[in-house]
């Protein structure tokens, strides 16, 4: 039994995925060498060099034929992830794989750790992401600090009853975790780090994806489904 599992979503990620997964097999070499922890990477659909250079750099993989989504590559993560406690790192390199370490050491006494990003993120989703968790928290009267951060580390038993495999295949995924976990009182902790520059392109509308969580956001303050 492995003490904790690692999911890292992919989709066309081929400048970055190897430094990404590098960083991570050179920090958590003790844990991986006396298996006591394993990564896997869920290819959603890419097109590009991807899935060939996590082959060739012996890791596992588990490939969608097409892209299902964010979300999707999470569930499939979690279906597969064989240890209870289970950290989740984007493939693009904006969160460094060391912040992930230090989430991991303090889960022990909560349910769900979250990296709180303060800085080096475009100025738009900067502001979009701080205004979208000012609003969370005055709906949820809970402090939030970053709705929909990529990097966390959490208890797989704790979201069982909160119907995680039900929740949206799309980039909102993080955002119906931390909305949930708040509003049934789940124990959080939010760590600050300083993200990396991403390589590369980024797939996501700021616009779309900010609109879709403040649907989400009133859904939640009419107390009503949110996925």
């Amino acid at each position: 039994m492995y003490d904790f599992s690692i999911i890292i979503p992919a989709y066309n990620e081929e400048y970055s995925i190897r430094k990404v997964l590098l960083d991570i097999k050179n920090i958590f070499h003790d844990y991986l060498e006396n298996q006591l922890a394993e990564i896997l990477v869920i290819d959603d659909g890419s097109t590009d060099n991807t899935p060939n250079i996590v082959k060739n750099m012996n890791f596992r993989i588990i490939k969608h034929n097409h892209k299902l989504g964010y979300g999707a590559a999470l569930k499939t993560g979690l279906k597969n992830a064989k240890a209870e406690i289970i950290g989740i790192i984007d493939a693009d390199g904006t969160y460094p794989p060391v912040v992930l370490y230090e989430l991991f050491k303090k889960i022990k006494n909560h349910d769900l750790i979250i990296g709180v990003r303060t800085g080096n993120t475009p100025l738009v989703r900067t502001f979009g992401n701080r205004f979208l968790s000012l609003l969370a928290s005055l709906i949820l009267n809970k402090k939030i600090k970053d709705l929909n951060s990529g990097i966390r580390v959490f208890k797989k038993s704790s979201f069982l009853s909160l119907n995680y495999k039900k929740w949206t295949n799309s980039f909102s995924f993080t955002t119906t975790m931390t909305l949930l976990a708040n509003k049934n009182n789940l124990r959080i902790l939010e760590i600050p780090f300083m993200p990396s520059r991403r390589k590369g392109t980024s797939k996501l509308s700021t616009v779309n994806v900010g609109l879709k969580i403040l649907k989400m956001l009133i859904l939640c303050l009419l107390n009503k489904n949110i996925y």
